[in-house]
């Protein structure tokens, strides 16, 4: 593997074992087009995908939570109906899972 920015041993081990750890535990592999602002971010960055597959999910954060209510205000429009089973899972700024219910 070459990297553009590697100076020392020690920081070539340290970014060897972040490649080896992702290949272990993160083993779904995207590949993705940009346009110019996909020049911004840097390998490890923090992204957010949302797949093309017309009702398939949808992405969006929570506005507002009425704990007296047990309602969640969401940026983007939900449509539901009667007879099906909804999932919400939330995640915190890193992406890792909060809270997973249905």
């Amino acid at each position: 593997m070459t990297m553009f920015g590697i100076t020392n041993k020690q920081q070539a081990i340290k970014e060897a074992k972040y490649f080896l750890k992702n290949n272990k535990y993160r083993r779904r592999m995207v590949k993705f087009d940009t346009e110019l602002e996909g020049a911004i971010p840097t390998i490890g960055s923090l992204i957010k995908l949302s797949y093309p597959m017309p009702k398939w999910g949808i992405s969006g954060f929570v506005v507002s939570y009425s704990e007296e209510h047990g309602i969640l205000e969401l940026s983007e429009p939900v449509e539901m109906q009667d007879g099906q089973d909804y999932y919400v899972s939330l995640r915190n700024l890193q992406g890792e899972a909060v809270m997973s219910n249905g």
